[in-house]
């Protein structure tokens, strides 16, 4: 292992749905956050995407499983190991949990003790994007650059586009979708108007083989 890639660190970190599709799309590259703890972050360390997921269906023959995710119509990841799990104990919890909940919900297995649906279609709640695993993640990045900080209504015109935001003025004010964004994931602890500090952060999306 050459030395650039044992100083490597790994951070996950959340992305709204609509956020996650436009870095499927490559069209967001930055993001601006107030948690300063992102500083942290740099140049060649990996990030992985925290997103809105579910347990779409599951094997308790290999202990694996398919993983939904919300934002862009229930794509699937299948079958997913679950990591340092040799006993199966973390495999079991997610399988006891699912059928009681699918219990509670009045849905029953078939004579062979199996649920079924169709992919796309599990009847198993979402999960929060908060309490995403990195095994279940399916989106990877890269930081192209040491993350650093910045007043949020410094971003600039070409900034905005790596954001996933085309350019625009309205109401003599350029940075009018961005802003809109910004407070309605941060009114209450960095609104706009108040021009708080926030971390910005730079990345390219790579591809991690699963197992």
């Amino acid at each position: 292992m050459e030395d650039g890639e044992s100083a490597m660190k790994e951070h996950g970190i959340l992305f709204s749905d609509p956020m996650v599709l436009l870095i499927l799309a490559d069209l967001k590259t930055q993001t601006r956050r107030l948690d300063k703890r992102l500083l942290k972050v740099k140049s060649g360390d990996r990030l992985w995407v925290r997103e809105t997921w579910r347990i779409g269906a599951w094997d308790e023959d290999t202990s694996r499983i398919a993983i939904d995710y919300r934002s862009n119509n229930y794509a699937r990841i299948e079958w997913l190991e679950i990591p340092d799990d040799d006993d199966g104990e973390k495999f079991n919890q997610y399988w006891i949990q699912t059928c009681d909940e699918l219990a509670t919900k009045g849905i029953k297995p078939d004579t062979n003790g199996k649920y079924r649906w169709k992919p796309g279609q599990s009847p198993c709640r979402w999960r929060s994007s908060r309490y995403m695993p990195r095994w279940a993640a399916r989106i990877y990045l890269e930081a192209t650059a040491d993350a650093r900080l910045e007043k949020v209504q410094e971003i600039s015109e070409e900034d905005v586009k790596k954001e996933g935001f085309e350019w625009d003025v309205i109401a003599d004010e350029p940075f009018y979708r961005f802003a809109k964004l910004w407070d309605s994931l941060n009114s209450k602890k960095g609104p706009w108007k108040d021009n708080p500090e926030v971390v910005v952060l730079k990345f390219r999306r790579i591809k991690e083989k699963k197992s």
